[in-house]
């Protein structure tokens, strides 16, 4: 079955100072990833943190500093990363950005 999301009825929340979260796919029950798109003004950080979830992202906008597993690297538009469950990330934005980041399974915590 195919399902669609009108951008017009997803809804933003602020989840950390500057880093607005808008979940756009991953909420019924029987999806099996997540699609999370996030706006972040420059000088935001997501601390370092780990979850049981694969994660993907692209920047879609903007530049950071990430660190994923120790490893620091700067991440600029059009660019992508890949981190596996449980393992430590974080970043730093170094400009205002446009970040895509899809969740295998969906992030139950985000629906909350």
């Amino acid at each position: 079955m195919t399902h669609y999301f009108d951008q017009s009825e997803v809804t933003s929340k602020e989840i950390l100072p500057g880093v607005f979260q808008q979940v756009l796919s991953g909420r019924a029950q029987d999806e099996k990833m997540m699609m999370v798109r996030y706006f972040i003004k420059e000088g935001s950080v997501f601390p370092e943190h780990e979850h049981p979830h694969e994660q993907q992202g692209i920047m879609i906008k903007g530049e950071a500093d990430f660190i994923i597993g120790g490893e620091k690297r700067r991440t600029k538009t059009g660019d992508g990363y890949i981190i596996p469950g449980n393992v430590l990330h974080g970043a730093v934005f170094l400009k205002d950005s446009i970040v895509i980041d899809v969740f295998s399974p969906p992030r139950e915590d985000f629906l909350k």
